[in-house]
């Protein structure tokens, strides 16, 4: 205890020691009734729940990496976190709760937002493949093509230097 309430305890009289006592108890029911009606903490949900939940937030993740961010383009809306990209994960996850389709979602964010956020044919993170891949494919195929021409054009030398050694020296000489 404090000293000052130690002091007020013990210096009075005793109708004033009584007082103290109990508000000292009144103030620790009151806390022990606080402490017993606070929640425990959230609600558990079901398993079935959550895995429609969890189902859900997939859902919005591939959809959101098929559109732009409005504000971004050059970003998708699930690798973006703007208030407005955050606003229509929102959006996105209220209507595959309602039941609506990938394209449906898409019209509506797109009569929403505008074109700005139409998904391009091909998707995002494919793109740096493409850049460092079509090159090295390219070049393997021409390499390929150019190894492909060089053996059909050395078959035909081949073939005559095979000849000529199946006849051999002399052999092809006629006699006089």
């Amino acid at each position: 205890m404090s000293t000052e309430l130690t002091h007020a305890l013990y210096s009075g009289s005793r109708a004033r020691r009584i007082a103290l006592v109990v508000a000292a108890c009144l103030a620790a029911c009151f806390a022990a009734a606080i402490t017993l009606s606070w929640p425990a903490g959230p609600e558990q949900a079901s398993p079935e729940a959550l895995a429609k939940e969890r189902e859900v937030q997939q859902e919005v993740r591939a959809i959101g990496s098929m559109l732009h961010a409005p504000c971004c383009p050059n970003l998708t809306v699930s690798g973006h976190n703007s208030p407005t990209t955050i606003k229509m994960k929102r959006e996105i996850a209220e209507m595959v709760r309602a039941g609506m389709g990938r394209s449906e979602i898409i019209a509506k964010l797109k009569a929403e937002y505008g074109d700005v956020i139409a998904p391009s044919i091909i998707p995002a993170l494919w793109k740096p493949y493409l850049l460092i891949g079509g090159p090295i494919l390219g070049l393997g195929i021409l390499f390929l093509l150019g190894r492909w021409i060089l053996a059909h054009e050395r078959a035909p030398i081949a073939l005559h230097m095979q000849d000529s050694a199946d006849e051999g020296p002399g052999k092809g000489i006629k006699a006089a």
